[in-house]
């Protein structure tokens, strides 16, 4: 071998090496380009899943909140009508007749309802 053919082999040598560490920085950079989008795109999935899902709840508890608000709207309007039709002698009479078929329970009611006044006037 003489000088010239070596420094050719070396040189051509060392420019293999400089094309294969630039196609593997390449390749790294391809992946990690890669991996970045498959990251970005995970987020944007469970971001979007999030947001549905608190849409949902949020649809939900309006749903209940206008059932609850009909609901006690309606007790509203048969209560007062139940006031405008019996009157308060009605009402009286309606008091007696659970009172009688209730006796127990309603002495504790009492003795209650007389414990609560009795500690605010105390105060």
């Amino acid at each position: 071998m003489n000088p010239t053919s070596t420094a050719n082999y070396g040189g051509s040598s060392g420019t293999g090496f400089a094309n294969k560490g630039a196609e593997s920085t390449s390749s790294v950079v391809d992946k990690a380009k890669d991996i970045a989008s498959s990251v970005a795109e995970k987020v944007q999935d469970a971001a979007s899943t999030a947001t549905h899902k608190v849409s949902q709840a949020a649809s939900a508890v309006s749903d209940k909140a206008g059932r609850a608000a009909s609901s006690v709207a309606d007790t509203f309007q048969s209560g007062t009508h139940y006031v405008q039709e019996r009157g308060v002698s009605g009402m009286a009479d309606d008091l007696t007749n659970v009172i009688r078929r209730n006796p127990i329970p309603s002495l504790l009611i009492g003795f209650g309802i007389g414990f609560l006044l009795a500690r605010s006037m105390r105060d």
